[in-house]
């Protein structure tokens, strides 16, 4: 771990105080939670992103791929290397 130091100002750190106490945690630990949360919902709005932007990418194409036999393919790939 890495020690750091935030200014906070009075309202953050006396709410997060105020929430340490209630959980029966660190104020640190209340910290650290607090930023993992942020940046989870920050990374899952990177991958809600890339979704949107691959939407419709197949659109226009006449070939769309059966995966069952892409599938099949690999398959057979697979058993003539065993």
């Amino acid at each position: 771990m890495h020690r750091t130091q935030v200014y906070l100002t009075e309202a953050e750190h006396r709410a997060i105080k105020a929430l340490a106490r209630r959980s029966g945690r660190s104020f640190a630990s209340v910290m650290r939670e607090a930023i993992d949360t942020y940046i989870s919902r920050d990374q899952s709005h990177d991958l809600q992103d890339a979704i949107e932007a691959s939407h419709g990418c197949w659109r226009g194409h006449e070939t769309v791929i059966d995966l069952r036999t892409l599938r099949q393919e690999w398959e057979v790939r697979e058993s003539r290397h065993e």
